[in-house]
């Protein structure tokens, strides 16, 4: 074990740093800034320094020259966290002995593997097991189930980047929320990842309509790319200044959702600012030799540099987006434009010129509706600069009144301007849901009268064959398990300017519903065995769900459960959009250590959550107590199996073997869950 001290502005960065070194016994101090990590190092005499380069106040290369002009730190290996390729962070270091280099963004295998080069790996020998593991004598079914992992190579555990490079031409956006660790502050921990968590929901679907892709989220925002060779036909500057103006629209739609939440409006605006470049842009793979070990896609070049310039200028100029001329000309005449100006990148001699965009015009022929919803997104961008603008007056002490006209809520968003719903073969009823990009509602089925549940997502008015794929790549997952206890899909299509899939309806609600109290064991016995059925029928089609919990089981007619909301269920191996570095997908009071470390999670992942739900339904309270999400994940990475009190604690070897931190100790398969309360006499 060694004593880590890890120096880092970003709040996201930071937590993830400390999980996944604390998760391999590492002692880890951390700093929010190069002033406060000069006096930690001072203090705590570390065994090796991560730091990030560049921070307020005191950035990485001022701390180290500190740390290296004393003598009782002088000698202590430091790691420098930057971002892409940044040659001049390594230019002006190269005099302090820094140790190694991690490029953001960079994966929890290649992070232990410069760690490990620096300090004393610690001891995985791992612990007696009490109980044999029960022998397996055909693992087919098992060995189906799990991901497609790369064979080691001789001589090749290093990170290297993957032969399959490629030079494109593109668009990276920058996006972020401005301000966001005020509103973090504000928001707390719960309704900061709540916040975020929903919205990259909207974004995701947003880049999806557009043929882009996440390379990795950033403090309060993302980077995406947009290519040309992709399903679409539209030029890859157009597809990401549109998707750049409908984030900004999106955004400003959770102002009211957030006060609503913390039950007063008080709260600091949402302002977004964006930056767009365009141009030739290498993207890698960055991928090592050990088994396990999965490529991430990333990019980088001068390109990708200057629009993380142009992002973070925006803010100083009083402009939500920012874009280079080249993109401005790939984008196309429906683009507004409003200032131009300079913006110094640094490498470079001369400013890059730099153009406003303000409003996207409506397609020809398009009716009120359309015309109706541009102008909304005219008045959002307008709105968004004069936020900017009030802000930037308020830091030179000045005070702006900032008259902003009423934007729809979140909630009330899919519903703008829209037709009544109509889907053939179903009487829409009414409006029971909304998550994301789906909105849920209540129809009969004309033909037989019998109830059924609606999901649609409205389509745009562009590369709508390319929305309509993703809805049903996300929600076909389904269809192909047919089982008692997972919720039915009668069809799906599109219609009206919707993708629709129309579900089975479930009168009974959710497991959530039966826990306000402890349940008997036989009934929580009862639904876990029915879940583990339903699961396993998932799992056997390659799909993980990823997202078990109370909520998504649901209770028919008959009592009996099901599992439903695939919403961020994934195929093992399919194109369906990796999990990026820095995000946590599911809920964090059931998700799995391996979730919460951002490692791919297969299907040991939902035994884990489906354990978590089992002490939940045993003794009504949650498995881990915690007053905030950083909290709560070291208890999901750290903490041990909780204890259940008599007479329960019979339920405790299979609790063990469900929610052990080391998915290898967790069944091999979720059928294997009967098995175990059958031949241990516990139903």
């Amino acid at each position: 074990m060694a004593r880590v001290l890890v120096v880092e502005n970003d709040p996201a960065t930071r937590m993830l740093l400390t999980l996944h070194l604390e998760s391999e016994t590492h002692d880890v101090i951390t700093a929010v800034d190069g002033e406060e990590g000069l006096q930690r190092a001072f203090d705590s005499h570390p065994d090796l320094i991560l730091s990030d380069s560049c921070m307020p106040r005191v950035d990485g290369i001022d701390m180290l020259t500190g740390i290296r002009a004393d003598a009782r730190t002088a000698a202590i290996p430091f790691i420098f966290l930057t971002d892409f390729e940044d040659r001049d962070v390594r230019a002006r270091s190269r005099a302090l002995m820094v140790a190694d280099y991690l490029v953001k963004p960079f994966d929890r295998e290649s992070l232990l593997e410069a760690v490990s080069r620096q300090v004393p790996q610690p001891d995985r020998r791992r612990d007696p097991i009490d109980e044999p593991e029960p022998e397996d004598d055909d693992q087919s079914a098992t060995m189906a189930m799990a991901p497609e992992y790369a064979a080691p190579l001789p001589g090749t555990d290093a990170l290297v980047r993957d032969a399959t490079s490629r030079s494109v031409d593109g668009t990276v956006m920058f996006f972020a929320i401005r301000d966001f660790n005020r509103i973090a502050e504000i928001l707390g921990d719960d309704l900061q990842l709540e916040l975020i968590n929903a919205f990259h929901e909207n974004v995701r679907d947003l880049l999806a309509r557009s043929s882009g892709w996440i390379v990795k989220t950033i403090e309060g925002g993302f980077i995406a790319m947009f290519e040309d060779g992709v399903t679409s036909g539209t030029h890859h500057a157009e597809r990401a200044a549109k998707t750049a103006i409908l984030c900004v629209l999106a955004l400003h739609r959770f102002g009211p959702w957030v006060g609503k939440k913390l039950g007063h409006p008080n709260i600091p605006a949402l302002v977004a600012v964006a930056g767009l470049n365009s141009g030739q842009i290498s993207v890698c793979r960055l991928s090592g030799g050990r088994a396990g070990r999965k490529s991430e896609r990333t990019i980088i070049g001068d390109i990708v540099n200057v629009a993380s310039r142009l992002q973070s200028g925006a803010g100083e100029l009083g402009w939500g987006i920012v874009c280079s001329e080249a993109t401005l000309a790939g984008a196309g005449a429906r683009f507004g434009s409003g200032r131009e100006g300079q913006i110094a990148v640094k490498g470079r001699r001369t400013p890059v010129k730099v153009i406003e965009l303000i409003s996207l015009r409506p397609k020809a022929g398009g009716d009120a509706d359309d015309r109706a919803f541009y102008a909304e997104v005219g008045r959002t961008i307008d709105a968004n600069t004069r936020l900017i603008e009030a802000q930037n007056a308020m830091r030179h002490g000045e005070t702006v009144e900032v008259s902003i006209p009423e934007v729809p809520t979140f909630s009330e968003a899919s519903s703008l301007e829209e037709a009544p719903i109509t889907v053939e073969g179903y009487q829409v009823l009414r409006k029971v849901g909304e998550g994301g990009a789906a909105a849920v509602h209540l129809a009969r089925h004309s033909q037989t009268g019998e109830s059924r549940v609606l999901k649609l997502v409205r389509l745009s008015d562009e590369n709508d064959g390319e929305a309509a794929k993703r809805f049903v790549q996300e929600y076909a997952l389904l269809m192909q398990v047919s089982h008692p206890n997972v919720a039915r899909v009668f069809q799906h299509g599109h219609e009206g300017g919707y993708a629709y899939m129309a579900m089975e309806y479930f009168p009974g609600g959710d497991l959530r519903s039966l826990m306000r109290r402890p349940c008997e064991p036989a009934m929580a016995v009862a639904a876990l065995i029915q879940v583990a059925r339903g699961i396993t029928a998932v799992h056997r089609t390659g799909v993980v769900h990823r997202d078990l919990k109370p909520d998504n089981v649901m209770i028919r007619a008959d009592g009996s459960f099901a599992i439903a909301d695939f919403g961020i269920a994934k195929k093992i191996g399919a194109a369906l959009g990796p999990t990026q570095h820095g995000d946590i997908l599911g809920t964090p009071y059931y998700l799995s250590p391996e979730q919460v470390l951002g490692q791919s999670a297969d299907h040991r992942a939902d035994i884990y959550s489906l354990g978590v739900m089992f002490y939940e339904m045993l003794t009504g309270e949650r498995a881990y107590a915690a007053q905030s999400v950083m909290e709560l994940m070291r208890h999901h990475t750290h903490s041990p199996v909780p204890a259940l009190r008599e007479p329960l604690d019979r339920f405790q070897p299979l609790l063990e073997r469900m929610m052990s931190k080391d998915r290898d100790r967790r069944f091999g398969g979720a059928w294997e869950i009967e098995d175990f309360l059958i031949q241990y006499r516990l139903i």
